[in-house]
């Protein structure tokens, strides 16, 4: 088949999958994903490829999955990503990240968030001006790493509108402690602090004298079981040799309904 009919036919069964995923390409994105999946299958069947471009689409960006370190996923206190701190933990580095990564945080930058190329990220241009807003509130709302403010990256997203592969810087504060990217640092006094949840009592070991009395416990109420079980048993009895003696039952009833009450 004539390769631009091809192409053609990719583009029209892709087309339905744009507005199911509501799509906004910038000009030549649509045509930038129906050509990677018509490189991607050229040896395929076309009809095969039609009937399973849904799939074959999900298919594209998982071919160059970026991928960091694992301790970047979790919640780090925020001075351990600051270059310039006197512990020397400073973490933020373009040289951490693979090169097809970008980054997002809304709520570092507000309404201006905008995907940033790995090689442009920086301590001093998308950091710093939080972690200066933090170091003027310490010992007002923060005091040490248990309670102070944090960063984490998420796992990479592929944003199919950029076609690029991006990750979110969060902030563990859904209010991202009264921080304002126009105000920048300033002493903050109004924070309200989401509450953290207690820590469930772990409950202490018993000691062996606990233990023993609840052992005795434990074999007192059997015993009490077995007793009130064996007297229920030879009330039982009773009324059956009651039954017996009265001609209300035969012996070979009799016999039955004793071996029953035995297997109880």
């Amino acid at each position: 088949m004539d390769g631009l009919l091809r192409y053609n036919a990719i583009q029209s069964a892709l087309s339905p999958l744009r507005k199911e995923k509501g799509w906004k390409l910038p000009v030549g994105g649509f045509q930038s994903i129906a050509s990677k999946i018509y490189q991607k299958t050229k040896k395929e069947p076309l009809k095969y490829v039609l009937s399973n471009i849904d799939v074959i689409l999900e298919s594209i960006p998982g071919e160059d999955t970026p991928s960091f370190s694992p301790e970047l996923s979790e919640f780090l206190p925020f001075f351990a990503f600051d270059a310039d701190a006197k512990n020397g933990m400073g973490k933020v580095s373009s040289e951490m990240f693979p090169e097809n990564i970008y980054f997002r945080s809304p709520q570092l930058y507000g309404e201006d968030d905008y995907l940033i190329d790995s090689s442009l990220l920086s301590y001093e241009d998308h950091f710093s001006r939080f972690s200066d807003y933090c170091n003027a509130n310490k010992d007002i709302w923060w005091t040490d790493s248990n309670d102070a403010p944090k960063f984490r990256f998420t796992e990479p997203v592929y944003d199919w509108n950029e076609q690029k592969w991006y990750t979110v810087i969060e902030i563990n504060d859904d209010n991202t402690f009264g921080y304002d990217p126009e105000l920048g640092t300033v002493v903050n006094d109004k924070v309200v602090l989401q509450p953290l949840k207690e820590k469930e009592k772990v409950p202490e070991p018993p000691s062996d004298k606990e233990i023993e009395i609840r052992k005795i416990q434990a074999e007192t109420e059997l015993a009490k079981a077995s007793t009130e079980k064996l007297s229920q048993l030879n009330k039982a009895v009773d009324r059956l040799d009651s039954q017996l003696d009265r001609g209300l039952i035969t012996k070979d009833e009799y016999k039955i309904y004793l071996k029953r009450l035995y297997e109880l």
